[in-house]
């Protein structure tokens, strides 16, 4: 993979401390999420970021529209949207961990929404926000290591315990992709509803006529 465009940007903003760099490009890593460079290149890199936040609060413009990132929320950044930091509260600390979409892409299978889909920023529950802290922590200690230590070891280390972040993460999407998929399937049972009524405007119908349709 060529050091080009956002990649090129991913090196000069944050350095190699922070990366893991192998023969395939960028496996793993953690960074900063207020120092992502704009996410609007048309280039395509096969990398997967989620940032989650530790304290504070910011306010971000994600798709020209206002959220708001607070603690243990997760925010799903993706290639091709526009990504701006408004302002940020003084304790104010999150981090960036992205991945090889190759590494990742069996497991995102599994959910029932397409994952460009779903809600760019989520909340997560106290049992989570305290898991996350713990495998943030540990993979950062792992990297540390694998400065000094290059075995093939601590590296299967580093990937194994950002999956199961990852898995992590996702089992909390895949709940908020449920409640989505409900959401749809009502507001696909109105439209055909209204449909319906607008094609027996002038005829007598029932109840039982549109509940049997539907």
């Amino acid at each position: 993979m060529q050091k080009n465009g956002i990649q090129k940007e991913i090196f000069k903003n944050c350095g190699k401390e922070n990366i893991k760099i192998e023969n395939d490009g960028i496996l793993y890593g953690l960074w900063n999420v207020c120092r992502i460079p704009v996410m609007s290149s048309p280039e395509r890199l096969p990398l997967f970021f989620y940032g989650f936040c530790i304290s504070g609060e910011a306010d971000l413009e994600i798709d020209m529209k206002p959220c708001k990132f607070s603690k243990g929320d997760i925010v799903r950044i993706r290639m091709g949207q526009t990504l701006l930091v408004k302002s940020v509260s003084e304790d104010f600390n999150s981090v960036l961990f992205f991945f090889d979409r190759r590494v990742i892409s069996g497991f995102v299978s599994g959910l029932k929404v397409p994952l460009g889909n779903t809600n760019p920023i989520f909340k997560t529950s106290e049992e989570l926000y305290g898991s996350m802290l713990l495998y943030l922590n540990f993979v950062k200690s792992r990297l540390d290591l694998c400065k000094t230590e290059k075995t093939a070891y601590l590296r299967a280390a580093c990937e194994f315990l950002m999956k199961a972040m990852l898995c992590e993460v996702l089992n909390e999407v895949s709940k908020s992709c449920v409640a989505q998929e409900k959401g749809s399937r009502t507001q696909e049972i109105f439209l055909k509803f209204s449909s319906m009524v607008k094609e027996n405007f002038k005829k007598t119908r029932n109840v039982k006529y549109y509940a049997d349709q539907l």
